[in-house]
């Protein structure tokens, strides 16, 4: 019943054999490239890659972080022209009560979304930050640039013009004033008449020029948000970098060598110029401390006057 002996080895087991009596190879393990997680993770490296050229073709190029603007007295003229009737409409729309808004920003040019396709945006439009960084030289520091969006691409044999659609936001109330000369009241001794129209107050306009504080008018709310129009007159890519050479100058633009010719013309209403109400608080108390200077130092030549006149006739005040 039971078999004595020693245990019985087992033989291990042997692939069976193809008819030519050669063993059956094991099927070999798969290459790293075969596998379907290498191919997914394979394909989604591609993805990002490609992804990653296109996203720099389309919005990498360089742009100049210089101002390179062209300032010939040709174009300072015709940007003087412009900026300055700006100027002259807004204080018209404002001296009329019943203006219903007033005109920061001209409209925006008209849509041409045929200019702006995507190879044409590749190739011939400037990026973003060239165009922001234009018009933040134009705008005050009291003024936000919040968006900024091409409508039009126009290509030209030497470069681009391109108009935007922007939007603006003041931080504080921006108010158009009018400059006028200082104002002389009667009983004023000589030599204040004849020193006062050429003291400086206010650190922004000409000697014997001040801010009309009671006709100032807010143009700009503090918060309050507008939409116009800009534009870029001419950009041109040189070498893989973008420079802008010419920009239209905005009404809020300050150019302090522009404002000087502006105030000093004689027009009706008087030529007013944008301010922020901090700006003008500063200018109404340098107006006060210049006029203190002129009236102190007068008093203390006359002062210095009569010691001279009593010391000469031998006695003291």
């Amino acid at each position: 019943m039971f078999r004595s002996g020693p245990p019985r080895r087992i033989q291990p087991s042997i692939p069976p054999a193809n008819r030519e009596g050669e063993k059956v190879p094991s099927p070999l393990p798969k290459k790293p490239w075969e596998k379907p997680v290498f191919l997914l993770g394979l394909g989604t490296a591609s993805l990002l890659i490609a992804g990653s050229i296109l996203l720099y073709l389309y919005t990498g190029s360089s742009f100049s972080k210089n101002d390179d603007e062209v300032r010939t007295p040709q174009v300072l003229q015709a940007d003087y022209a412009l900026w300055s009737a700006s100027l002259r409409n807004l204080s018209k729309n404002a001296a009329n009560q019943n203006a219903p808004a007033f005109p920061l920003l001209p409209p925006p040019a008209e849509r041409k979304d045929s200019t702006l396709g995507l190879w044409n945006r590749w190739k011939n439009l400037p990026p973003e930050g060239l165009a922001r960084a234009v018009l933040l030289r134009r705008l005050p520091q009291q003024v936000e640039l919040t968006a900024i969006a091409p409508r039009c691409l126009t290509v030209t044999e030497d470069g681009v013009t391109v108009d935007y659609t922007v939007s603006l936001r003041a931080k504080e109330d921006i108010l158009l004033v009018p400059v006028v000369p200082i104002s002389l009241e009667k009983g004023l001794h000589p030599n204040q008449t004849r020193l006062y129209p050429k003291g400086i107050y206010a650190y922004d306009l000409p000697p014997g020029k001040v801010f009309d504080l009671a006709g100032q008018k807010t143009v700009f709310p503090a918060g309050s948000t507008m939409e116009g129009g800009w534009t870029l007159r001419h950009a041109e890519k040189s070498l893989g970098t973008w420079k802008a050479t010419r920009a239209d100058l905005l009404t809020l633009t300050r150019i302090p060598a522009l404002e000087s010719i502006f105030v000093r013309e004689a027009s009706q209403p008087p030529p007013a110029l944008l301010r922020s109400q901090s700006e003008l608080i500063n200018s109404r108390d340098k107006q006060i401390a210049t006029k203190q200077t002129i009236d102190s130092r007068l008093a203390s030549i006359s002062a210095c006057g009569h010691g001279r006149w009593n010391r000469r006739h031998g006695w003291r005040r």
